[in-house]
Parts: C-alpha cells; sequence; structure tokens
C-alpha cells in the first residue's frame, strides 16, 4: 500500500458505488492506465485482507465490497505494510526522533520505517531541512547516535504541522509503535495511552453533550497521545504562552485525565493543549467562543436584508440562521479542520451561477461584514450562502415533514450542514441530528425512521443509505425510495417559524417580562442607552457592572454590529461577567445615532446576557421576528406598559 492507492480509495468512498477510470485519473493526476495496474494492486490487498474487490468493466470501476472497512484497515497498518515516499519517510523519521526523547542510531529508525540503514542516511539532508522551521536540530554524537534537539514548544508544534498534513501517517506511525519491539522512547505504554485518551475523551463527550467532529476527536486523541510520549520520554513541555479560556468540554476533559493511570498532564502542558486545540469543531454542543454571538448577529443582520430585497419571508427559517450563523463560524473560527475547500466546493458554485438573482443580491449584502471580519470571503464560500438561502425558499413553500432522518458526515459540521440543506430543500424529512460516525453510539433513534449517510456503516442500528456529499441523482432516488417506504402523519406548517434548539432554552416570555422592560427612558447617546438598558439585569443580579463595560468596548472595538435593523440594536458581549442569562428591553422616549448609517437612529435597544451560547437564541429568534412584522413592531413602540407588550410575547408563543 502507498499514498497513490491511499488517495484513490479515499475518492472511490463516494456513494456512489461507480467510478470511471478517466475521471479517477483526472482527479489524481495520472494515466488511465496507471489507475488500472492501481486497481489490480487495490485488489491484491483487499484479497489479503479478505474485504471484497473492485470490479473493473468498461472503463468503469464498481464498488462492489465495503469502503469504510478498507479505509479502517489501512489506518491499521504499520510500515512494514505501507510503502514510503520520500516525503512521507522525512515524516516518519521526524515523529520517531520525537517520540525517542533520547539517543537513537540510524539502523533502529531504519528498522522502525521498513527501510535500509543507507536510504535514512541518505535522508539525513532533507531531514534537517524539514526540522528547520521548528527551530529543531539533528544532532549525532559518534558513540550515542543522533537526537533531536531544540525546544519543547517546536517539538509539539512539528507533531501539529504533521498531523495537519498527513493524518494517516500518524495512525500508521501510532500502530506500528505499538507492535515495536525496539527502544524507543516508552514504546510499551503507546497503546495504554491510545486506551486511556479515547475512553477520557469519550466519556467527556457524553458527559458534557459536546461531540467532536470526527477529524477534531482524531486531533485530540492523537496530539494527547503524542504528548504523553514526549512526557514519559522526560521531556515534559515548559510554556509561557498567552492563556486561552477552557470551554466546558476542556475543563470536564482534564479533571477526568487527572485520576488518569498513564496520562497525567500538568498546568503548563493543560494550556498549551487550549491553545494547541482551540479550533476544535463540534458537530453537537457549542463551542463557547466570543466571536459566535457577533457572528449571529450579523447573520441576522445579512438574513434580513437578503429577505427584504429578494421579497420573501427568509427571516422566518431557524435552519437557516442556524446554518449559516455555522457556515460563518467555520470558515473564520475552524480554519483547516476540512482543507481549503469544502467537499463539493465546484458543485456548489455551478448551483450558484443556476441561481444569479439569489447570489448577486448576496454579495451586495456581504458588504456589510467588512469591517467586522478578519478577511474577505472566496467565491466558493459565497456559493454556499446563496445554497443555503435557495433551500430556505423551497422551504418556505413546504414546511411539512414525513420522516424523521439522522445524517452521518464525516467531512465536518459544514459539508453536514450543506447536506441537510440539500436534503431539505428536496424532501418531506425533518433531519433530527447532523453527527459525525462514532457518536451514533450515544444518540437516541427511538423516533428516527432512518439514517443518510457519506460513508458506509458497519452494523448500523437502522435502515440507512449511503449518498455523496453533494447529492447526484442516484442519491435523490434512494433517497426518495427510502422516505417513500417511512412516511409518517403530516404534521402542521408553520414548523419554520421555531427553533430547534438541542439544549436548554428559554422562551422571550420567560426572559422578557415586564420587569425587564421599561418604556420611554431618556438618554444623550448610544452609551447611557446601553448602560439604562442594562439596569434591570444589574438589579436582578445577572450580570456585573464589568459587562456593561465589555459591550460598550466591544462596539468601540468593533463598529455598531450590533444594530440588527432600522431603529433596533442588541448590544451584548462575551460570556465573562455573565451569571445568568437574561434579556432586557429599553424603549427610549427619543432615538439615538449608535453609528449605524442608515438604520440610525435607535429607539429600541434589547441587551442580552447569554449564559451559554444556545439558551437565548429561540427568545433572539422570536424578538427579530416581531420587530420584522409591522404589527408586532406596532404594539413594541405604541405600547402604554411592559405587561402590554409582555402578553404580546405570550399570544405570540402560543
Amino acid at each position: 500500500m502507498h499514498k497513490r492507492l491511499v488517495e484513490e480509495i479515499l475518492m472511490l468512498d463516494n456513494g456512489q458505488g461507480r467510478y470511471s477510470v478517466a475521471e479517477l485519473a483526472g482527479a489524481i493526476g495520472v494515466s488511465a492506465k496507471t489507475v488500472r495496474e492501481d486497481i489490480r494492486d487495490i485488489n491484491l490487498f483487499l484479497r489479503r485482507k479478505n474485504l471484497g474487490q473492485l470490479v473493473l468493466k468498461a472503463g468503469v470501476i464498481e464498488v462492489s465490497c465495503r469502503l469504510k472497512p478498507v479505509i479502517r484497515e489501512i489506518c491499521n497498518l504499520t510500515f512494514a505494510e505501507y510503502f514510503l515516499s520520500r516525503e512521507e519517510r522525512l515524516v516518519g523519521e521526524s515523529l520517531f526522533l520525537a517520540c525517542s526523547g533520547n539517543h537513537t542510531t540510524m539502523q533502529e529508525m531504519a528498522d522502525f520505517l521498513s527501510a535500509s540503514r543507507s536510504t535514512v542516511l541518505l535522508d539525513m539532508n532533507g531531514l534537517k531541512e524539514f526540522l528547520a522551521p521548528f527551530q529543531l536540530r539533528l544532532v549525532g554524537y559518534s558513540s550515542q547516535g543522533s537526537e533531536l534537539e531544540g525546544e519543547e514548544i517546536g517539538v509539539r508544534r512539528l507533531f501539529a504541522f504533521i498531523f495537519g498534513k498527513w493524518t494517516l501517517l500518524v495512525k500508521i506511525f501510532v500502530k506500528t509503535l505499538m507492535k515495536w519491539q525496539g527502544g524507543i522512547g516508552n514504546a510499551c505504554l503507546a497503546e495504554e495511552y491510545l486506551k486511556e485518551c479515547r475512553a477520557a475523551i469519550s466519556e467527556t463527550e457524553k458527559e458534557t453533550r459536546m461531540y467532536l467532529s470526527d477529524h477534531s476527536y482524531e486531533w485530540m486523541l492523537f496530539y494527547l497521545v503524542f504528548a504523553s510520549c514526549r512526557i514519559s520520554a522526560g521531556c515534559p513541555l515548559r510554556w509561557e504562552g498567552p492563556g486561552r479560556r477552557r470551554d466546558a468540554f476542556m475543563v470536564s476533559l482534564f479533571k477526568r485525565m487527572g485520576s488518569s493511570r498513564f496520562v497525567r498532564l500538568n498546568a503548563c502542558e493543560e494550556d498549551f493543549a487550549c491553545s494547541l486545540l482551540s479550533d476544535l469543531y463540534y458537530v453537537k454542543g457549542k463551542l463557547q467562543d466570543e466571536n459566535l454571538l457577533k457572528l449571529q448577529m450579523l447573520t441576522r443582520r445579512l438574513i434580513d436584508r437578503v429577505s427584504k430585497e429578494l421579497g420573501c419571508e427568509l427571516y422566518r427559517d431557524y435552519l437557516l440562521f442556524e446554518s449559516l450563523t455555522q457556515h460563518f463560524e467555520r470558515i473564520f473560527h475552524a480554519r483547516g479542520l476540512e482543507g481549503p475547500k469544502m467537499l463539493g466546493a465546484a458543485d456548489v458554485l455551478a448551483i450558484a451561477k443556476e441561481h444569479e438573482d439569489v447570489l448577486v443580491c448576496v454579495r451586495k449584502h456581504l458588504s456589510i461584514w467588512k469591517q467586522y471580519v478578519p478577511r474577505e470571503l472566496e467565491e466558493w464560500e459565497t456559493a454556499y450562502i446563496v445554497v443555503y438561502i435557495c433551500a430556505a425558499m423551497n422551504r418556505l413553500a413546504q414546511e411539512e415533514c414525513v420522516s424523521n432522518v439522522i445524517i452521518v458526515c464525516h467531512g465536518g459540521l459544514g459539508t453536514g450542514q450543506l447536506i441537510r440543506s440539500q436534503i431539505l430543500s428536496h424532501f418531506q424529512v425533518e433531519v433530527k441530528a447532523v453527527l459525525a460516525s462514532h457518536c451514533l453510539a450515544y444518540e437516541k433513534l427511538e423516533e428516527i425512521d432512518f439514517i443518510i449517510s457519506t460513508i458506509a456503516l458497519e452494523h448500523s442500528p437502522l435502515p440507512h443509505i449511503v449518498i455523496s456529499p453533494v447529492l447526484k441523482d442516484g442519491d435523490f432516488n434512494r433517497i426518495r425510495g427510502m422516505a417513500e417506504r417511512f412516511k409518517r402523519k403530516r404534521r402542521g406548517a408553520g414548523a419554520l417559524q421555531r427553533p430547534r434548539i438541542t439544549g436548554p432554552a428559554q422562551s422571550l416570555s420567560r426572559l422578557l417580562t415586564p420587569e425587564f422592560i421599561r418604556l420611554d427612558g431618556e438618554a444623550g447617546d448610544w452609551r447611557e442607552a446601553i448602560a439604562l438598558a442594562s439596569q434591570p439585569l444589574l438589579r436582578q443580579g445577572k450580570i456585573s457592572e464589568a459587562y456593561v463595560e465589555d459591550m460598550i468596548r466591544a462596539i468601540q472595538e468593533h463598529g455598531p454590529y450590533v444594530v440588527l435593523c432600522e431603529g433596533f440594536a442588541l448590544p451584548h458581549a462575551s460570556t465573562d461577567h455573565v451569571y445568568e442569562t437574561g434579556m432586557s428591553l429599553l424603549r427610549l422616549k427619543t432615538p439615538v445615532a449608535f453609528g449605524a448609517g442608515d438604520m440610525d437612529p435607535i429607539g429600541m435597544v434589547c441587551v442580552l446576557c447569554p449564559k451559554d451560547s444556545e439558551g437565548h437564541l429561540e427568545a433572539l429568534f422570536d424578538l427579530c421576528n416581531i420587530w420584522e412584522d409591522p404589527a408586532g413592531q406596532a404594539v413594541l413602540c405604541g405600547s402604554a406598559s411592559a405587561e402590554e407588550i409582555w402578553r404580546m410575547f405570550c399570544e405570540r408563543e402560543k
């Protein structure tokens, strides 16, 4: 087995069951003859492992075997079974040196990599160049062998770089390490490290109900195993970098690992792990990120503007709000987990071009993001927004559900949400969850009819179908057939008007009770308006004075992104100085300017203080929709008492 064969197997694992030789050759960048020879080599591997065969007929490769076990078997290979290219060999040599922790000979390295000593010696200059960007040096001693020298921080960053680019090689390295009989570090404990770390992560997922994507799960698992190997080799980390706030997942994980038999991290190790793993992505549950609230506000503003220009009530669709927020969160705050482009980006660009009116509208209104976000959006990223919006427009005309499904996706949250939008735009189904494959074991399946997956599932607890990440004709037929088979009683229309929150949520009528509504207050400017609107929350002990300062500072630093639409602002800050989720509403007697251009002046100020990233969403979604509704806005602006406004909230929730 070697790199190109693995790439071809991964491309064949697309759910279609067929792939033309010419198409595969073009994608890999080799000749059709080479692909045919590779298929023969792959079949030799499959026969040795009793995993079936690929069938080549008339230039078409038919996948008659299940590729999920094949890919898992590849990850279980050792270097004795995997042929390394020179570049891959440099990676393996670097990992070997890092896990040795002390002197090692060229012969030991060659034996570990199943290469000759002369080959390893010829690699030395290239290896030194590979290590140099991390301020690491390969130093040889005549009587003791060679050793990796440099700061431990460089070794950890070397591993992070390698895992990001050569994930499969890391898995093969660890598998080889577990079977290695030589003297590399504390190799005998590698299997114990893996078991301990896997158990700790899985238990933490269940405890916190924050479930990692498959890629993030593996990234955390293998980093912790690597860190454990370094610690046991006598190479602890000394790091004084900036501390990162620990989310609930990391707090629970470190607490659990504190009682581990083999894997123990000190405070310095924990701080660095939080920094290094800060881009972890959850497919269920939310990473507590102070930027998430800003993304929610900007997403809502974008939807409102597009709704008005296209003349449809897109703001009613919570799935659109959720999907776009997650899309922006992924591209701005979860870089590197799904590669430079999401799977199927070319197909999405084509779809966007077919809806030119929506594409032009989206491009026009994305200008509101320029002063708030770290970079310009690429064309394919904009195209995904168009796809989400087109799916929402279709849902507005078809709001009933007849089947309950779960989507299993190995590509990460962004790809999963794209599939969800595609399915909801074409079928009358209700998607109950989007999961990584390893999370199926935790999910309650009593009300689920069938599973839609981008990968084959062994021992699936329910009927399932395998699809391509960007739906093809065959996928539509399979989903349609399964949906017809599992029809449920149709539900009433109007589902789009209510969000589907997975965690604890509070309604608008529970958060904005009369004591949190103040009418016709007087403020000299936007700062005084925020301070005045915050008073009920301060009196009830939901926030501290520091939270008011945080809100003002956020607008000073990032601009008036809290102004969602004309006349309406929703100031907020991070959760640092929040004791309990709350909202307070202030109607100003004389509106004030927030510096929001044509959306000034602002007469309605609602302070939001979220304790987490989800508990406030139902109330936020409903309040924004009330403001968009002329009848609702008339009550907010014309009511004589707070009780009258509160009664409107209650009536609308009924």
